[in-house]
């Protein structure tokens, strides 16, 4: 386990009775007899690149523990879990050329298998999954069976993890893998190899050869599209601003713990560099005082220049757009920016033509960017309030926030209505969003549809709701 998350949800495992394996020498300090030596790694739980999520990956039974233990904790979630695993083996049919490749059946739909390899349409090849969180699916040619020391890989050499260094190590793997006999199979050793008993590990090897030999056996007699081998969970816990209040209050329970403290980890560079000072130094009382300066430093370096938004989708696609800023009252950010293609505004019904302009007011920490339209001449074409996780502003001139479904429109001449209440109802249904999450982008929704019928205006709006 790493990341800026690892006190918190180390916290929140070991209190639900699971033991941390290869915990870092801070979390030995940290947490001193309440970890054992002995635990082998099954899950991988670590910090996505942007800080903005969690990424879970391992052994599926261990795996859904962890991610119940943080559901059942943290109220306003949003998980993703990737629905096919990493890893797995399938007995796949071969469809059209694509790019790279071939675009192949599987048992829930489609995936793309990466090779040079010439193939006809309709052969039957085994393949797994190389990355389970693409739209569809990446696989690579080759059955892969997966151990807690080592994956073995149809038609690879044998390696090691690059936290495998010590060449004495190295070399009894080696011999131990060469001695089993894998015909046409590599053993890919993992970290957890590095401190574990050769006779475990030998133990595991000839476990794994007995799993080969059972699904290649099925591979003759099966019809393809069809999984032979289950392989590892992968989930995201998108770590929105809810979230991180949350888990701020947890880390608090082991360690002194600032407000708003994994908030300002995630903007990394300074900001995160000061903030375990400032928790040595400043009583719990003075963190709206360090809010308040970091909000008014950040605004007024933003002034007059342009952000980057993140509008990040909780099914996993994110869009990005430009535009520049004007701090108005209160901290209200004016947001302006110019629309360059063709087609349709969701929800408006509105023709989007180059050279339109869009307005928009939100702040920091708001649960609304309510965008108004314009033509490139000043026709009004409508309003679009969009219902999100609280906006992120980062030192770094980008925001970001979760699109949480559910909006708001308004046509000329109209009254408001929400829109897309099904889809967030049907997030809630699929266990993606928590009640609590679900029930407040709902209530935010609703409140936003009766101001704008009143006739309030949007900035009006933004900062009733700040």
């Amino acid at each position: 386990m790493r990341g800026i998350y690892t006190t918190a949800i180390t916290r929140l495992l070991l209190d639900s009775g699971i033991p941390i394996a290869d915990p870092t020498e801070v979390i030995k300090e940290r947490f001193k007899d309440e970890l054992t030596s002995d635990s082998i790694p099954a899950v991988t739980v670590k910090d996505r690149e942007d800080r903005e999520a969690l990424v879970i990956v391992g052994m599926p039974s261990v795996a859904t523990r962890v991610i119940n233990t943080i559901k059942t904790a943290i109220k306003n979630w949003v998980l993703r879990v990737v629905p096919y695993k990493l890893y797995s083996t399938y007995k796949v049919k071969i469809g059209r050329r694509c790019d790279e490749g071939y675009l192949v059946n599987l048992p829930e739909g489609t995936g793309k298998l990466i090779t040079t390899k010439p193939f006809k349409e309709g052969d039957e090849v085994l393949a797994h999954i190389a990355r389970a969180d693409s739209n569809p699916p990446i696989l690579k040619p080759g059955g892969v069976i997966v151990g807690l020391y080592a994956r073995a890989f149809q038609g690879s050499k044998h390696g090691f993890s690059h936290f495998i260094r010590d060449l004495e190590k190295k070399a009894s793997l080696l011999s131990l893998a060469s001695s089993v006999g894998l015909e046409g199979w590599g053993l890919r050793f993992r970290s957890s190899a590095n401190k574990a008993e050769l006779t475990d590990i030998l133990e595991e090897v000839s476990k794994l050869k007995s799993r080969i030999s059972e699904i290649m056996s099925k591979a003759k007699e099966v019809r393809a599209p069809h999984l032979l081998s289950e392989g590892e969970t992968l989930a995201f816990f998108l770590v929105n601003f809810d979230a991180k209040i949350e888990l701020d209050n947890v880390r608090s329970r082991q360690l002194p713990t600032i407000n708003y403290h994994h908030f300002y980890k995630s903007c990394g560079g300074r900001v995160s560099d000061c903030i375990e000072i400032f928790e040595k130094i400043l009583p719990p009382e003075k963190s709206q005082d360090i809010l308040h300066i970091y909000l008014e430093d950040l605004l007024n370096e933003l002034d007059g220049k342009q952000l980057e938004l993140r509008h990040e989708k909780v099914t996993g696609e994110e869009y990005r757009y430009r535009c520049k800023v004007s701090v108005e009252r209160s901290n209200l950010l004016k947001l302006e920016r110019s629309i360059k293609g063709e087609g349709t505004y969701d929800g408006l019904g509105e023709k989007r033509a180059p050279g339109d302009m869009v307005e928009s007011y939100t702040s920091p920490f708001s649960r609304i960017i309510i965008h108004n339209y314009y033509s490139k001449n000043g026709e009004f074409k409508g309003i679009y309030a969009n219902i999100n996780s609280p906006l992120e502003l980062s030192p770094r001139k980008t925001g970001w926030y979760l699109d949480l479904e559910v909006d708001v429109v308004m046509r000329p001449g109209e009254k408001a209505k929400v829109i897309d209440e099904d889809k967030i109802k049907t997030l809630r249904r699929r266990n993606i969003l928590s009640e609590e999450t679900t029930s407040l982008a709902l209530k935010v929704a609703n409140n936003t549809k009766t101001l704008l019928d009143e006739g309030i205006d949007p900035r009006e709006i933004v900062l009733k709701m700040s």
